[in-house]
């Protein structure tokens, strides 16, 4: 019983911190552009500026820039995942590296934002 308890407990706590950083962060210029259908790269670089850090995603279908998203005294990470054209495939408030890892760069995908 004590570990489904804390088991809700960490779920509840996980959609929380989702939930703030999308109140805190969600109406930042980066995260409006990269949701955007049909985002590229050259828009979000125009909209953010050059990235914290650039990779290639693992399985070599595209690239993928962590940004430091900054509000008021806080701070969290954000990526924008890009396929070979240059279309944003994937977003979060995370990064490039966590994403990779939880199997949020996979290719051939339509843009989402994925929570971690």
């Amino acid at each position: 019983m004590k570990k489904i308890i804390m088991a809700c407990s960490v779920m509840m706590l996980v959609g929380c911190t989702g939930l703030a950083l999308i109140n805190n962060f969600g109406s930042e210029p980066l995260v409006t552009a990269a949701a955007q259908v049909g985002a590229t790269q050259q828009q979000i670089l125009q909209v953010a500026g050059q990235p914290h850090n650039r990779q290639a995603i693992r399985n070599g279908s595209g690239t993928c820039f962590d940004y430091m998203l900054q509000k008021e005294g806080r701070s969290t990470a954000f990526y924008v995942a890009f396929n070979p054209q240059g279309l944003v495939t994937a977003h979060g408030f995370t990064t490039c590296n966590t994403a990779d890892q939880q199997g949020g760069l996979k290719a051939g995908q339509p843009n989402r934002q994925v929570y971690y």
